[in-house]
């Protein structure tokens, strides 16, 4: 079954509109995770491997989206930088489901003590610019038919594993270049960094602290097949640095730039691990 996230301002709806949803897919088996930010990102990852079970319809009551959004507005800095966040949770959840933001011309309810407090108008304005951003819809809680949503979400796991194109900046000085999909497997998240757990510890360790310290802007892809490969090239043949993981993304990036320094891929990491 489909994986549904919502998030958004405070007061506009989610939680009720999730409800909506729950009650529209029965007798579907339905599991509703709710976050409050900031949250530890292993828990969003335990949602979307959930998610990929065909019997169980994951419904997530905000989501990674307030990890981008709300450390700006309360000053704050994020728990991991959001491109990497949308990278390993994002993008891979497009697979199985439906990822919207609920932005309503105005709040619906009082705020309470456990909310945010920031003005309206910019924190409706940082959720429909990060939807826009990595091209997620945007919808009024209070006019979206949730019946609509879950047939959508179910025609989306249907049509079976998406490339992820992207994530990050659209001119990053770096670009983390990763391998494509394994044409025999078909695990659904098999695009997602965070399936091995070798590539997270190595990105963690020798890029992740590295890069915000000097505040280079990063992009990561690796979407050899999916359909906008021309936005893929654009990508890295804008970075000052590549760095690529894998066969095919080493030749993808000599034959663009003319020099590389190859990676052993994490996968290939973790199977002489398991098997050695």
């Amino acid at each position: 079954m489909p994986l549904i996230a919502i998030d958004g301002p405070e007061k506009v709806g989610k939680s009720t509109l999730l409800r909506k949803i729950a009650e529209a897919c029965r007798p579907t088996h339905a599991v509703t995770w709710q976050f409050r930010y900031p949250i530890d990102p292993r828990a969003y990852r335990d949602a979307v491997k959930l998610a990929a079970d065909p019997d169980v319809l994951v419904l997530l009551d905000r989501y990674w989206a307030s990890e981008a959004v709300y450390p700006g507005l309360v000053g704050r800095e994020p728990v991991e930088p959001w491109w990497w966040l949308e990278w390993c949770l994002g993008l891979p959840a497009r697979t199985l489901g439906l990822v919207i933001v609920a932005a309503p011309a105005e709040r619906l309810g009082e705020l309470d003590d456990t909310d945010h407090t920031v003005s309206w108008e910019d924190e409706r304005a940082g959720f429909t610019a990060y939807a826009e951003r990595v091209g997620i819809p945007v919808v009024d809680p209070t006019a979206v038919d949730p019946r609509e949503l879950v047939d959508r979400a179910r025609e989306t796991y249907a049509a079976g594993p998406r490339a992820p194109v992207w994530s990050g900046v659209r001119d990053p000085e770096l670009v983390v270049l990763g391998e494509r999909r394994n044409t025999r497997s078909r695990e659904r998240l098999a695009w997602a960094p965070a399936s091995t757990r070798y590539w997270r510890r190595e990105l963690e360790a020798r890029l992740l602290d590295e890069v915000q310290q000097v505040g280079w802007r990063v992009g990561i892809t690796n979407a050899v097949d999916a359909d906008d490969d021309d936005q893929v090239e654009e990508l890295v043949l804008s970075a000052r640095a590549v760095i690529a993981y894998g066969g095919w993304a080493v030749t993808f990036t000599q034959s663009r730039s003319g020099w590389t320094a190859s990676r052993v891929h994490p996968a290939a990491l973790y199977r002489w691990g398991r098997y050695k």
